[in-house]
């Protein structure tokens, strides 16, 4: 049984995307990058290749401790390919953390107009450092989200909670579907 970690990156081309399944590894340092106004106004809500903390990204490669070939973002996280093979296409990725100041700048860049932002009407600050940290013990998700686990009990009579229904979409898709690019 293969028990390496692995997560499914998206590589968006224009309109089309392709996906692939790599191994990663978690990230051994904090990084901090410095975001512009040109971050902003160069990306495209919803799209976890081409936001603007993925402009800030690619501007800025020589941070990484490693290649930085390509970058996922997601709210939460942060995905750079670190080996490519002969095709360029990825073979290993770094998962990094991102704080939660930083995570709620994706969901307002998601939601808000470009021109809302920089006219300064909401919480968002364009122009300040965006941090990738390294993944320690107390970054780890429950997979059930806040919901406690089924098979735990906290000890109390009533009985533990159980998610209904389908899991709420994460990553890549939760982007796109609070963007309004796509619906379910």
């Amino acid at each position: 049984m293969n028990t390496q970690r692995r997560h499914t990156i998206t590589i968006e081309f224009g309109d089309n995307a392709m996906e692939f399944l790599i191994p990663y590894s978690d990230a051994k340092k904090d990084l901090e990058f410095d975001r512009i106004e040109q971050d902003l106004r160069n990306g495209k809500k919803g799209l976890v290749g081409e936001c603007m903390d993925h402009k800030c990204i690619k501007r800025l490669p020589h941070v990484f401790p490693h290649p930085a070939h390509y970058a996922e973002v997601t709210a939460d996280r942060v995905w750079v390919v670190d080996k490519v093979n002969k095709l360029n296409q990825p073979t290993h990725c770094v998962r990094y953390v991102r704080p939660r100041k930083d995570s709620e700048d994706i969901r307002i860049f998601d939601t808000k107009s470009k021109k809302t932002i920089l006219a300064g009407k909401t919480s968002m600050t364009v122009e300040r450092p965006i941090f990738l940290l390294a993944p320690r013990k107390y970054h780890k998700t429950n997979p059930w989200g806040n919901t406690p686990h089924p098979d735990k009990h906290d000890g109390s009579k009533k009985k533990p909670a159980v998610r209904v229904g389908e899991p709420a979409p994460r990553g890549a898709m939760a982007r796109k579907i609070r963007a309004g690019l796509l619906s379910i």
